[in-house]
């Protein structure tokens, strides 16, 4: 029972590898970018904050390993050998790190944003018990 529990798991870590692989490929192969809807609605928004922002996600870098050659102001720079923003974003899920997120505060969670603080309905709560309750 346990070489067919662990030889499940394995099954299911190589299929969430590929499937990763799968998504993380048609998620980049779709023209545009995630900048081209802000570029719209802000025509006073340049290519160089278009770029900028591009290069704060890694986006300007290549998508498979492979060759890097950067251009900085309209300068190119000497070309390096890149690991690739799907070897670099899988190597940070393996470590825990999710990302970024562009609607929470840091250091609040999920529920945190929407959840009252605790105790806050604790009397409430309680008065509606005893309301509730027959007599003792």
């Amino acid at each position: 029972m346990t070489t067919f529990i662990i030889r499940r798991l394995l099954q299911s870590v190589v299929l969430l590898f590929f499937v990763s692989i799968l998504i993380y490929l048609i998620l980049n192969i779709v023209p545009g970018g995630p900048f081209d809807m802000l570029k719209l609605s802000n025509p006073r928004l340049g290519q160089s904050h278009i770029d900028r922002l591009n290069a704060l996600l890694d986006l300007d870098k290549p998508l498979l390993p492979g060759k890097y050659c950067p251009e900085v102001a309209g300068e190119q720079q000497p070309c390096r050998l890149d690991q690739g923003r799907y070897l670099r974003w899988l190597g940070r899920l393996l470590q825990g790190d999710l990302g970024r997120s562009w609607t929470m505060k840091p250091g609040m969670g999920a529920e945190g944003a929407r959840a009252p603080p605790p105790g806050a309905g604790g009397g409430a709560s309680r008065q509606l018990m005893r309301a509730s309750s027959g007599p003792t």
